[in-house]
């Protein structure tokens, strides 16, 4: 039954399902720095690089938590997160909604983008105006040690095209595999699809790069101490809910030069 007071969320508790997070350290990361664990070894296996044109994530897609069937007319929420880590980073949930890869970091050359677009997606929680869809740029391969300038073309809620700037690549680790640079939109002006792309500079070496639109899913989750768990629960994860095809991942925003190793265990409720 639908969680509507405190007993059925008990309920709710106790019969719920964890799914055990087991990430290997990725090295050559950036303090300060955000890294995707997408491509980092372990439990949920690692995720495949994706291809150039923009595909939707689902649950079932290996690199994601997992599936987690939930019963009709009910909703699944995220209830608890216990991790742990060997370095003092953060760690965040997000569900991994949009992501295409294989592009070239070595071109200064116009790049028509297909599918990298939200808009036809629905039952992930997107907000009618997008704002609440993170967007990144992810390095699956290295890319070139000169810093890349790219100017994003990318379509607002109002289809005013619009024009954002990242810069990409750069001496290591700026450049190196797993690095995840924001794609902050304008001012008012969120992103709902990206069209097309161009380096100013190139970066020297083509590498595979992609976009990723995500919703994030928890707050920071502050890991003070290396090798000392930390532990949320209802109120500390926020219970977001957690469609049946959401794609579960995880960022960490790193303190040092590597993730560290994760372990981790997501509860998922349903009511």
């Amino acid at each position: 039954m639908a969680i509507t007071t405190f007993d059925g969320l008990v309920a709710a508790l106790n019969t719920g399902v964890d799914f055990t997070v087991a990430k290997a350290s990725i090295a050559t990361q950036g303090a300060g720095q955000f890294s995707s664990l997408w491509r980092a070894t372990g439990m949920p296996a690692q995720g495949a690089i994706p291809t150039a044109t923009g595909a939707t994530c689902i649950s079932s897609l290996v690199g994601g938590l997992g599936a987690f069937t939930v019963t009709t007319a009910l909703t699944c929420y995220m209830s608890n997160l216990s991790v742990n880590g060997s370095i003092s980073n953060s760690f965040y949930v997000y569900d991994r909604i949009l992501t295409n890869g294989a592009l070239s970091a070595n071109s200064t050359a116009l790049t028509v983008l297909t599918g990298v677009n939200v808009s036809g997606i629905t039952d992930r929680g997107i907000l009618a105006d997008c704002s609440n869809v993170e967007w990144w740029a992810e390095i699956y391969t290295d890319i070139g040690t000169t810093g890349g300038v790219v100017t994003f073309t990318y379509d607002s809620p109002t289809s005013s095209t619009q024009t954002c700037v990242v810069t990409l690549g750069g001496t290591s680790p700026l450049n190196q595999d797993s690095r995840a640079q924001r794609i902050i939109p304008n001012a008012g002006h969120p992103i709902v699809g990206i069209k097309s792309f161009r380096f100013t500079t190139a970066t020297g070496t083509a590498g595979s790069w992609g976009i990723t639109a995500t919703r994030r899913l928890t707050p920071a989750i502050n890991m003070g101490q290396p090798n000392v768990g930390v532990d949320k629960d209802f109120a500390g994860v926020g219970m977001p809910i957690v469609y049946p095809s959401s794609c579960i991942m995880f960022f960490t925003l790193d303190s040092t030069t590597s993730t560290g190793v994760i372990e981790a265990t997501v509860k998922l409720i349903q009511g």
